[in-house]
């Protein structure tokens, strides 16, 4: 679907000039698509990539809009991240909730639609006997 800024604009509550900005430069990094129009009428949209990347939640491999979930990284999480690396041991499910709960959120959005599509119908059902023996 395509928009013009000022509609995004309206629809966001952004400042139009800033927006128009980004927008110009999304089209140049080929993450959207652009309508030549003149700066009211311009028009803009996600390549057909994009969309799937950013869109398409329920059945593309390729989404990572959960991504983008979870909100800015706490210093005490900065901490244990960097410990992370030195250390070889990493940081647990359980250790992220404690400190942001929306980071859960995010790693069950972004796993969400490759376990849905690709985990469960194509990994798990090519293991010998079908599945896991419980």
């Amino acid at each position: 679907q395509f928009v013009t800024t000022n509609e995004l604009a309206e629809r966001l509550g952004l400042h139009r000039r800033w927006l128009m900005e980004l927008l110009r430069g999304l089209t140049a990094a080929k993450i959207l698509v652009y309508e030549e129009g003149s700066d009211e009428t311009e028009r803009f949209g996600l390549t057909t990539e994009m969309a799937e990347v950013l869109e398409n939640e329920r059945d593309s491999v390729a989404y990572l809009g959960g991504f983008f979930v979870g909100g800015i990284m706490s210093p005490k999480f900065s901490d244990a991240l960097v410990a992370a690396f030195h250390t070889g041991i990493g940081i647990s499910y359980r250790e992220r909730s404690l400190d942001q709960p929306r980071l859960l959120l995010q790693t069950k959005r972004m796993l969400g639609p490759w376990t849905r599509t690709a985990l469960v119908p194509i990994v798990i059902a090519a293991m010998k006997g079908g599945g896991i023996k419980k």
